[in-house]
């Protein structure tokens, strides 16, 4: 597969509303930040609640964080990786076929930061898939930049039954 046939580059950046899911009062976003729907990120944090619950864990607390992404180059992955609680590593795991040899090499034996480093030096803001674990079908969204990604609404605190409400008002 060619390099062109994964890009996907606007003439200007595209703005895209989403929604990011976190356990933080007030999150500090960094590169492999998720973002997606509402309904996703819901899904998300209860799937983080309940695993929690069954390991006997401290309570997850959660938050709903209403983002604005401006991008400009963004590469299109499919999600295969399933639910991995490392967002870095289930994106390499996305990723990994779909990169051109030299790219692919470049980033060979980089941690998370690096990686995100060298990728942003390349031009890439970050990734769009089609979701299959969290509101499946809808586009979700990883960030390399964190100067790509405005806070439009603060995080508020939510309990399981109004993630439940979201989740299940948005089907």
């Amino acid at each position: 597969m060619r390099y062109a046939e994964i890009m996907s580059e606007a003439a200007k950046p595209v703005t895209v509303a989403a929604w990011h899911g976190t356990s933080d009062a007030q999150p500090v976003f960094r590169p492999w930040a998720h973002f997606g729907t509402a309904r996703a990120a819901a899904q998300r944090l209860l799937f983080r609640m309940q695993r929690a619950a069954d390991y006997d864990w401290k309570p997850v607390p959660a938050y709903l964080v209403g983002v604005q992404l401006t991008l400009r180059k963004v590469v299109n992955i499919t999600d295969d990786a399933g639910y991995d609680l490392d967002p870095a590593a289930m994106v390499a795991k996305m990723i990994a076929k779909r990169m051109p040899d030299n790219l692919r090499q470049a980033l060979q034996g980089l941690d998370p930061k690096q990686t995100a480093s060298v990728l942003i030096q390349h031009g890439i803001d970050g990734f769009a898939y089609r979701n299959k674990a969290e509101d499946k079908g809808s586009m979700s969204y990883v960030v390399l930049d964190p100067a790509c990604i405005r806070v439009t609404s603060a995080a508020r605190a939510m309990s399981e039954d109004e993630l439940k409400h979201i989740y299940y008002q948005h089907q």
